[in-house]
């Protein structure tokens, strides 16, 4: 996607992060339970990880379009 594509879907994009971080927590928090093995309070929605990794993409996708060498982004 070239910078000019990001600008133009920016707000969508961010959009879907948002989203993926809450299905992705919801989704970590109902698979604990089901195992029984639920860890306290919010913290049952945050272990499993993965939540971040809508954002982890958009901001890959950001600095790699600005010119910086993806072999300097980590990621997942």
């Amino acid at each position: 996607m070239s910078t000019q594509e990001i600008s133009k879907y920016i707000t969508e994009l961010t959009a879907k992060a948002v989203a993926l971080y809450w299905q992705t927590r919801a989704a970590q928090r109902k698979r604990q339970e089901a195992s029984g093995k639920a860890d306290q309070g919010l913290r049952s929605a945050l272990t499993g990880g993965a939540q971040m990794d809508g954002f982890i993409d958009l901001f890959t996708e950001l600095v790699t379009q600005d010119g910086i060498s993806s072999s300097f982004v980590t990621g997942h």
